[in-house]
């Protein structure tokens, strides 16, 4: 699962402005930023992967009511997602590490912005053959 088949994935559950990585200087104010995480280790028996992946939304400054509905709606669309594909990894589960998105403040520009962040059970590819 690479970062951009990530967000077209995330794209087409909630239709929103999504960046790679970091927040780009001339981005608009209300965006989201997608980044992964490395997570657990892969399983030496089984192949199972679990990396993790953060979302942060941000808003139109002061629009605390706005990002936290974003946030929230973005959330919502992803919690225990279970058997999708992203890209050539089939995705046995997604689990929110949270109960909701939190707040973690505002930018310079006086924009909030809300983290959420989820756990992914990759299924390992089984190679046949020998």
């Amino acid at each position: 699962m690479r970062i951009l088949e990530l967000i077209n994935w995330i794209k087409g559950r909630v239709s929103y402005t999504y960046y790679p990585n970091r927040f780009p200087p001339n981005a608009v104010d209300d965006c989201a930023v997608v980044v992964l995480h490395a997570g657990e280790a892969a399983s030496e028996w089984t192949g199972k992967r679990i990396p993790h992946f953060q979302v942060l939304v941000r808003g139109k400054p002061n629009d605390h009511a706005g990002a936290e509905a974003k946030a929230t709606e973005i959330f919502d669309a992803l919690i225990n997602q279970e058997h999708v594909q992203i890209g050539s990894d089939h995705i046995v589960q997604i689990q929110a590490m949270g109960s909701a998105p939190f707040y973690v403040g505002e930018d310079e520009n006086y924009r909030p912005v809300y983290s959420m962040n989820f756990r992914v059970i990759i299924r390992p590819v089984i190679n046949k053959g020998g």
